[in-house]
């Protein structure tokens, strides 16, 4: 019985080992780099409203709108 005891410590010791070995790696690397500099400024141009950009709107048919939009990081 004292052996079996001895092989699952043996095991079990192993294995927190190699546990703490692998987070001790992958936990010391720099995930925040910033490479790509600063982020431009978010903007809207080029807004479009009614059919040719005429600004009309009639009840009860289609309405267009379209814009250019830049975003700096996520929309």
């Amino acid at each position: 019985m004292k052996i079996i005891n001895q092989h699952f410590i043996t095991r079990i010791t192993l294995f927190l080992f190699s546990a703490f070995f692998s987070l001790m790696i992958t936990s010391c690397s720099e995930d925040e780099t910033n490479i790509e500099g600063p982020k431009p400024e978010p903007t809207i141009s080029d807004i479009e409203v009614g059919l040719h950009n005429n600004e009309i709107g009639v009840v009860g048919g289609d309405f267009h709108f379209n814009a250019e939009v830049l975003a700096g990081d996520l929309l």
